[in-house]
């Protein structure tokens, strides 16, 4: 369930999210009448646990991911004293949990067997409806412009790195790089300030199962200062990117071009005799390896300064990863490459410039999902 959300972690966001999750345990136990232990709920025999996370949407303020049994809630509610509208905003997602577990994911939208299903527990219209009306209180932090700012500048200089001039490519990709990177410099200038341990996740592709691809992909956004982690729900396999927000938003785009791109490369290589999922897995890291090594070449241009502070970084971005994922572990997959596969894979990773679209999206519509 790809909807552009950015997810949102820092302490404080998980001290709010304790009492959240108390909540909706309250309202399990008490108007749903499931009995309830340690974090988790007791259905038809079964112990299920619902996870709740925190997220910033231009239009939504609520979500229930059945393949993950998670209740999303917007971060405009930290700063919302109306409990009680919290209080229906997560009856209503608790509504969808409900009418999942009873009736499957094919009944998920707000139709007869979801209102069937508000109805029992007494929930009237104001909780069943999908859209909700509140006062836009913009963007309390007032970060959206600088990091907008970021995105569009970097966006501009990935698109002038196709070009077909090799010296303005390699130019235009140094200057992106090093612009991502002395924003990020200035934002740990500026930590500790207000929520300084803040960090920012997105779920940029989702797929039916892991792939050769997939860790491509994962490995090359690496290069915009994000953490990749593949993330397991029911069916299905989230790659999803940890970062500072204008790296996160910027992986985004990278990974949708990947996405695209790397698949079309594949198509061209089977012209010259690659098959098999041994090949396009040999191909695909090939194109990743080139392609990493054609950015440590280019960060070999960085200040002893600026590498510096990259390494810092990075080293900040894994401290801050367990506020994302408080119990990751590292596997590692081991297969055999075929050779020439994985050559011409590295000769077009090297020679991959990638290019992002510039583009947004406005609705003042709120919704629940």
């Amino acid at each position: 369930m790809k909807k552009d959300y950015l997810f949102v972690f820092s302490e404080n966001v998980r001290l709010f999210l304790n009492r959240v999750r108390l909540e909706i345990l309250k309202i399990l136990s008490r108007e749903v009448g499931l009995t309830t232990e340690k974090g988790w709920f007791l259905f038809q025999g079964t112990y299920h646990h619902v996870g709740v996370i925190l997220f910033e949407h231009p239009r939504m303020l609520g979500f229930y991911n059945p393949s993950k049994t998670e209740i999303g809630l917007h971060k405009r509610f930290m700063l919302d004293e109306r409990e009680d509208l919290v209080a229906d905003i997560l009856r209503h997602e608790i509504g969808h949990l409900m009418t999942h577990l009873q009736y499957g994911e094919a009944f998920m939208d707000h139709g007869p067997c979801y209102r069937a299903v508000c109805s029992i527990y007494n929930w009237e219209e104001k909780v069943q409806s999908a859209t909700v009306d509140i006062e836009d209180k913009g963007n309390p932090e007032g970060e959206g412009s600088n990091h907008e700012t970021v995105i569009r500048r970097v966006k501009k200089l990935l698109a002038l790195a196709s070009s077909d001039n090799p010296h303005e490519a390699e130019l235009a990709a140094l200057k992106a790089n090093q612009m991502l990177l002395l924003h990020n410099i200035s934002l740990l200038n500026a930590a500790g300030l207000d929520d300084g341990d803040r960090i920012y996740m997105k779920r940029v592709i989702e797929a039916g199962r892991s792939s050769a691809k997939l860790m491509a992909i994962g490995r090359i956004l690496e290069s915009f200062l994000v953490s990749p982690v593949f993330n397991h729900g029911e069916g299905l396999v989230y790659l999803e990117v940890t970062g500072e927000r204008a790296n996160v938003e910027i992986a985004e785009h990278v990974a949708s071009f990947l996405d695209r791109t790397l698949e079309s490369m594949w198509t061209q290589a089977r012209m010259k005799g690659m098959a098999g999922l041994r090949d396009k897995n040999s191909f695909m890291t090939g194109v990743a390896e080139g392609y990493l090594a054609k950015m440590k070449k280019t960060r070999s241009e960085y200040s002893p300064g600026e590498s510096l502070a990259l390494m810092v970084l990075e080293s900040r971005l894994n401290e801050r990863l367990k506020l994302v994922y408080p119990r990751i572990r590292s596997t590692r997959s081991q297969s055999f490459l075929n050779s020439r596969s994985f050559g011409q894979g590295k000769e077009g990773g090297e020679r991959l410039s990638i290019r992002t679209a510039i583009q947004g999206v406005t609705n003042s519509r709120l919704l629940l999902q």
